[in-house]
């Protein structure tokens, strides 16, 4: 599944973390009929990313899925900034 595609099943935080759900476990994958073989993630109650890898296994796009951002914007732009490969914020409601 490419970033673009995973985007579009980012509608909440109990999606992502379903999704990150997916990533640790291939069943669930294959129950949705999910590819997400090149995707890891890491997961909080309040932001799960996922970090897509290229076949050498290094980064190459991640996506943060963060809660409503109101009030924590200079948190969310640092944590882009210092990110090891390009990242697209998605804030979810």
């Amino acid at each position: 599944m490419n970033p673009d595609e995973l985007v579009l099943l980012l509608t909440t935080m109990k999606a992502a973390h379903e999704l990150a759900r997916a990533v640790r476990e291939a069943e669930v994958q294959a129950q949705r009929g999910w590819n997400l073989t090149r995707w890891r993630c890491d997961e909080a109650d309040e932001a799960v990313r996922f970090v897509h890898h290229t076949p050498r296994g290094q980064p190459d796009v991640a996506l943060l899925c963060v809660q409503h951002a109101e009030g924590a914007e200079w948190v969310y732009e640092a944590t882009l900034a210092l990110a090891p490969c390009p990242t697209r914020l998605v804030v979810l409601k």
